[in-house]
């Protein structure tokens, strides 16, 4: 079976999100698939151009290729999940979340005005349209799947996907430091945990470890360590090989992972393939399936003198920390989540997720779809003209805006007939498009 697997990727950033592709390409071929990652570019630093991304998503016409036909897509990240295909499976790392629970928050920058809440109604509706072309709705955790039912009423599955290299991880004796590896980012919350070291009585160390998004971040946090006098108790590494995070791991006496409502985390997975406990907070979301408080980690409000009581109760009770590495073990034999893709793959969750159910096929594609926007004696650049005018058209739908044309793109007067709105949103016959419908979900 030829996959395509579908993602996005900010370029030059790379996370847990591009791990999760790479290893499960890999438990793909291993499997006797052939399987490729298909990666288009997704910036949202404005919110304006969130659209134009969408569109181009919808404009990709993936069910073949010069290899043969594709017979499978499964889709990981808005907008990839957009992508037509008749035999699509979303498996969801996490949605727009500045358009849902960060919405209007210092963490987004969508905010609650008009063209903040058209771009935010714009995302839903069109969530609640594209996803549900899929022949099965994945998450990769509990709290993407909550998300995705809260918001957008659309009943997933959870699927937790393993540790990357959980074979290398390994546990030593703990030095007198916590470790905190993650993307230097806002949602990560690396200033609330210099915040948290301002107030720790004891003399354990804090080891950052992980690239920043933007320079700014990292300066920002160069300054409070600086401004604080926090040198002696705070050590940064840009970058670590693999061996060294592996070294890292083991040698630490507890892992620090305080993320704002994370979808999963690698990095939980990462402690407990070391053996280790786990500090986290009461809104860091995916940390929550697997922490126990007070048993494999402890769960700390998000505020900065409580964190530091935790820190501090590691620093002072190595015997602590040893009886939760213990328990962290223990609950990694049990299989949750799987151990390797290897274990994920006997589990039959990749068959799970390959296998599609004999339903009727997704409804009849938007008006863009193959062959229904040119004739066959229509030249390619106006097809091509008419099609990009088409999904315009889908997108101003999907904002429930209807201006006396929906027309948005430059080529009006060049061969491309601006694609008419509807005289009503209770009128859902727009080229296939169920906008006026979608209104009452969001």
């Amino acid at each position: 079976m030829k996959i395509a697997i579908t993602t996005v990727q900010a370029p030059f950033v790379k996370g847990g999100a591009e791990l999760l592709a790479e290893n499960l390409k890999k438990a793909l071929l291993q499997a006797k698939h052939e399987a490729e990652i298909v990666t288009i570019p997704f910036m949202d630093s404005t919110p304006e151009i969130i659209e134009n991304h969408m569109i181009a998503a919808r404009l990709f016409a993936l069910e073949h290729s010069w290899a043969g036909k594709i017979d499978l897509n499964i889709a990981l990240k808005f907008p990839a999940y957009y992508i037509p295909h008749p035999n699509k499976v979303v498996w969801a790392l996490h949605q727009h979340r500045a358009a849902y629970d960060l919405f209007d928050t210092a963490y987004s920058n969508i905010k609650n005005n008009s063209d903040g809440n058209a771009i935010r109604r714009m995302i839903k509706n069109a969530d609640c349209r594209y996803l549900s072309e899929a022949k099965r709705v994945y998450t990769i955790a509990e709290n993407v799947t909550k998300r995705m039912k809260k918001y957008n009423g659309i009943p997933a599955r959870t699927l937790y996907h393993p540790c990357p290299d959980m074979e290398h991880f390994y546990c030593q004796e703990s030095q007198n430091y916590i470790l905190m590896p993650s993307r230097i980012n806002i949602t990560k919350r690396q200033m609330l945990a210099l915040e948290a070291m301002r107030y720790t009585k004891s003399d354990i160390q804090l080891y950052i470890v992980g690239k920043a998004d933007h320079v700014l971040e990292r300066t920002k946090m160069f300054q409070f360590v600086k401004e604080h006098k926090l040198q002696k108790k705070v050590k940064y590494f840009d970058y670590v090989t693999q061996e060294q995070k592996f070294e890292l791991y083991a040698n630490a006496r507890a892992v620090l992972f305080i993320p704002l409502d994370e979808d999963y985390g690698y990095i939980t997975l990462e402690a407990m393939a070391s053996s280790k406990a786990v500090i986290t907070a009461k809104d860091s979301g995916g940390p929550l399936e697997f922490v126990i408080d007070g048993e494999t980690g402890y769960v700390a409000k998000s505020d900065a003198q409580a964190i530091a009581q935790k820190i501090d109760a590691f620093a002072k009770s190595d015997a602590q920390a040893i009886a939760m590495q213990t328990t962290w073990a223990a609950t990694a034999m049990a299989g949750i989540p799987p151990l390797s893709w290897m274990r994920w793959q006997k589990k039959g969750y990749g068959s799970t997720i390959i296998t599609v159910p004999t339903h009727p096929a997704c409804p009849p594609g938007p008006p863009w779809s193959a062959g229904s926007t040119a004739s066959t004696t229509e030249s390619w650049a106006t097809a091509a003209r008419r099609r990009i005018c088409a999904c315009r058209a889908e997108a101003e739908a999907l904002r429930m805006s209807f201006p006396k044309t929906v027309c948005l793109c430059s080529f009006a007067g060049q061969g491309c007939t601006p694609y008419p709105s509807p005289p009503s949103q209770k009128d859902t016959a727009h080229g296939g498009s169920t906008a006026a419908s979608m209104n009452a979900s969001t």
